[in-house]
């Protein structure tokens, strides 16, 4: 065998192990909470998702982005408060301006077309790092929507049942009258 291919092999390995490790054991860098993480809605509602969060280290983080995913294509996130709450940065632990909140976060849109269920695999990031360009993932939140079927209010079932009422009645009306003069 030769010694230079098992090298090759071992230094390749080594080398992907040395960039995969820092990834891996890196947790969230900021302390990022839903205030409510799971909510229930019917189709065409609105969700509002509020959080807080807060800078455990000895240095400045910055906020410079987010990113989401949803577990289904009729929720539809609006990240706007996010980017209108959100300091751009996070002041050292212990300092002020170190955490915020509660603040507006993002919205949840559940479209018309939202089938009825509970959808647990929806994720909000934010990204920044120390310094205003950095994009890595700070911290993720797992949220969960219920999507509920419509019940109309009861002002609007009293409208249906008086209308059918009316209805009915007339039908009975005209099939007297046309019962009275065929024999």
């Amino acid at each position: 065998m030769n010694p230079k291919r098992v090298k090759l092999p071992i230094v390749a390995v080594v080398g992907l192990l040395a960039l995969l490790l820092p990834l891996a054991s890196q947790g969230d860098v900021i302390n990022f909470t839903l205030t409510e993480p799971s909510q229930t809605g019917s189709p065409g509602t609105t969700l509002d998702f509020l959080g807080t969060l807060s800078n455990p280290t000895a240095s400045t983080i910055f906020l410079n982005t987010d990113s989401w995913t949803t577990a289904a294509i009729f929720l539809h996130v609006d990240d706007t408060p996010f980017l209108v709450n959100a300091p751009a940065s996070l002041a050292p632990s212990g300092d002020v301006g170190s955490s915020v909140g509660p603040v507006d976060l993002f919205t949840v849109t559940i479209d018309l077309s939202a089938v009825p269920g509970t959808y647990t695999s929806n994720f909000f990031n934010i990204q920044g790092g120390t310094d205003a360009s950095a994009s890595d993932t700070l911290a993720t939140q797992q949220f969960a929507i219920t999507v509920t079927t419509t019940v109309p209010e009861p002002g609007t079932i009293a409208l249906l049942g008086t209308g059918i009422t009316f209805v009915a009645a007339g039908a009975r009306r005209r099939r007297r009258k046309g019962g009275l003069g065929t024999t």
